[in-house]
């Protein structure tokens, strides 16, 4: 049986309790081309939400750069 990356886990999830916001692939790869694109970046994302678009830009991100990511709906954060 395959192991399922956490983007793969996430978004399974976010469809068993119908949660679309930050799952078209299309925009995924363009948020993590776009930080990418940006050593070193300091990165702010509000609205984790599922953390999809999070790991999108975890996955962009080189090691020098530091994510913050703020949501205020306790059920999502966890």
């Amino acid at each position: 049986m395959k192991n399922n990356t956490p983007l793969e886990e996430l978004t399974k999830k976010a469809k068993e309790i119908k949660f679309n916001m930050g799952t078209d692939l299309l925009a995924g790869e363009l948020i993590q081309t776009l930080i990418s694109s940006k050593v070193n970046g300091d990165f702010l994302e509000l609205g984790t939400g599922m953390g999809i678009s999070t790991t999108w830009m975890l996955n962009g991100m080189d090691e020098e750069s530091k994510l913050t990511s703020i949501d205020n709906n306790p059920e999502l954060i966890e």
